[in-house]
């Protein structure tokens, strides 16, 4: 073989693989504007001449976009913009022309140009140019009004969507891409101020066949960038993700509002994941980031199966500012079959409002290692406390393995604060504040009070049915106007030579069941059992109102292994430091 057949041998391979890497040729681009100046629906005169005109001189964007797919696909770019009077409408004869991956924007926002899709097919962008779809009404459209493939970077912004099915589709490709959807109206419509819903407002579906990742931005890092997304058929979001390598970002967005007080419910949830596999982030730090998800016909936040979801500084059924009760209705999270879940963070800024309380089920998959952390169930962040949810618990929890955790959370106004399920359930319960809730602060088993059985503490079920610790010995060592030092047993009978954090807890009021509560925290200490399994710290000391917030004293232990909190017990019994007459000075919250 020659070396000039080889070089062309070598080439030919070249050119056959390169079509396998990328399947559109490389080009030196041109930029074409395109101004339609129609509202007619007619096709273009001669695709070949580069010249958005129909027969008779007319630029409509259905010519518009004919001429554009030649070009794009050649690697050229094209912008479609309008010269038209507002109101204008567009209404269509036909499916617009497919796989078109020009930008179609409307620069003059306050111009109302409408395209009416007659129950027609909408836009479908299918490449790798960097699109935008912008300032246009979507309305009337029987499959979607855009369906878009993660190709490229593509931008739908401040767009209204109404009556279509769906919205705004979002499906996987072949290639890696980021998908934008920022300041768009989707479902309710701002200029007759009503519901106008699409099916679902944004269906996302992103199967396991496709290739690299992708990233979808549902609103963004400024309030400016969030959608309303509100008023729809069936849900405002919905998600099926079976990619890993899927992001799905939410934020800013006001889910089932129309605006901070004004409530436009979408009919079934207001977001709506079937499958999650790739990283799900709902909200974030709630001074940037968060999502109102409030006033929806079903539950704010219903997951099927998730591996990887953020839930994070939103308010859920209030309005923006926390200060009046906006049901979701049928609850704010409810969650199942999801490993790795986080509602809230390690910070207060994390942490989301939920006045309905959270349930996280399982069906089949174990909840390994999911969080919930610095949330306020049942108040707001301005101490707002919402209307009592006596037929509803601040945390349900089944299945939990691995290292869960249910921590630094506020939980008020509920019938149980906290209901642990299922015998392979392993959760700490600690530095909670959990007080005013009708039924037990914490039931293992949802069944009342379970009773302590003796050393080594054998008995089985949530978190092992650990011993609650008892309180006993309580005086008043001296008492001087409202300043009272009171001292106090606390001991723990259960498995021998096993280290137990004991919290101490105070409030205004017993719990009606005759057993704790917590609303404060006020003596955090570990104590190991001898070979008995018995522990105590003797004569324990601190001042109300100094720090003790009331003379409801009770307690709970939390199994420690050295390296990580087990299973907290239920609260003990709950013991009256003085006596009730007291009760009525003034309640002072110490942190």
């Amino acid at each position: 073989m020659t070396v000039k057949v080889f070089h062309r041998i070598l080439i030919c391979v070249v050119l056959i693989l390169s079509v396998f890497v990328n399947p559109k040729p490389v080009f030196a681009f041109d930029i074409y504007n395109f101004f339609v100046d129609s509202t007619d629906d007619t096709h273009d005169a001669d695709l070949d001449d580069f010249v958005c005109a129909d027969a008779s001189g007319h630029c409509t964007l259905r010519a518009a976009l004919e001429q554009s797919k030649t070009l794009t696909w050649n690697g050229d770019k094209v912008n479609i913009f309008f010269n038209l009077y507002s109101p204008a409408t567009i209404v269509l004869h036909d499916h617009l022309p497919q796989y078109t991956d020009a930008s179609v924007i409307n620069n003059h926002t306050e111009k109302q140009i409408t395209i009416n899709g007659n129950s027609y097919m909408g836009l479908l962008i299918n490449g790798n140019e960097d699109t935008t779809i912008k300032g246009l009404i979507f309305e009337d459209f029987g499959g979607y009004a855009i369906d878009i493939t993660f190709n490229g970077t593509d931008v739908i912004t401040n767009n209204v969507f109404i009556d279509n099915d769906p919205g705004i589709y979002v499906i996987g490709g072949q290639w890696y891409g980021d998908v934008h959807i920022t300041g768009n109206y989707i479902g309710y419509n701002p200029y007759t101020e009503s519901r106008d819903g699409n099916t679902n407002g944004i269906y996302v579906s992103d199967v396991s066949n496709t290739l690299e990742n992708h990233n979808l931005f549902i609103g963004g890092d400024s309030a400016e960038d969030g959608n309303i997304i509100a008023g729809n058929g069936l849900s405002g979001i919905f998600i099926n993700n079976e990619k890993i390598d899927t992001q799905i970002v939410i934020r800013n967005n006001y889910i089932g509002m129309a605006d901070d007080t004004t409530p436009a419910y979408n009919y079934k949830h207001g977001i709506e994941v079937e499958n999650s596999l790739g990283r799900l982030n709902i909200g974030g730090d709630y001074l940037a980031h968060k999502n109102l998800i409030a006033g929806n016909k079903n539950v704010g936040i219903y997951i099927e199966r998730s591996s990887n979801t953020f839930i994070q500084g939103n308010t859920f059924s209030a309005n923006a500012a926390g200060t009046a009760y906006i049901p979701n209705q049928y609850g704010d999270i409810r969650i199942f079959d999801s490993p790795y879940l986080r509602i809230g963070g390690d910070s207060p800024a994390y942490g989301n409002v939920i006045p309905q309380g959270v349930s996280v089920e399982s069906n089949s998959i174990n909840n390994t290692s999911s969080m919930i952390k610095h949330n306020l169930i049942g108040i707001s962040r301005s101490g707002f406390v919402f209307p009592k949810e006596a037929d509803r618990d601040g945390i349900w929890v089944e299945q939990a393995t691995g290292f869960p955790e249910i921590s630094f959370n506020t939980i008020t106004n509920f019938r149980n604060g906290i209901i642990i399920l299922r015998d392979s359930s392993m959760v700490p319960i600690l530095n909670n504040h959990i007080y005013n809730n009708s039924g037990l602060g914490i039931d293992l088993n949802n069944d009342g009070v379970t009773p302590n059985d003796a050393p080594p503490d054998a008995d089985t079920g949530p978190n092992g049915l650990q011993n609650f610790p008892v309180i006993s010995n309580v005086e008043i060592i001296f008492s001087i106007g409202d300043l009272k030092q009171v001292m106090f047993d606390v001991s723990i009978a259960s498995k021998p030579n096993t280290t137990y954090y004991i919290q101490v807890l105070s409030s205004p009021f017993c719990n009606p069941s005759g057993y704790g509560e917590g609303k404060q925290i006020f003596y955090s200490n570990p104590v190991t059992t001898d070979s008995n399994g018995y522990g105590v710290f003797e004569e324990l000391t601190d001042f109300y109102p100094l720090n003790i917030i009331g003379p409801c004293l009770t307690a709970t232990a939390t199994e420690w292994d050295g390296v990580h909190y087990l299973g907290t017990s239920e609260f003990s019994e709950g013991v009256m430091a003085w006596q009730p007459e007291t009760l009525f000075l003034p309640l002072i919250v110490r942190p």
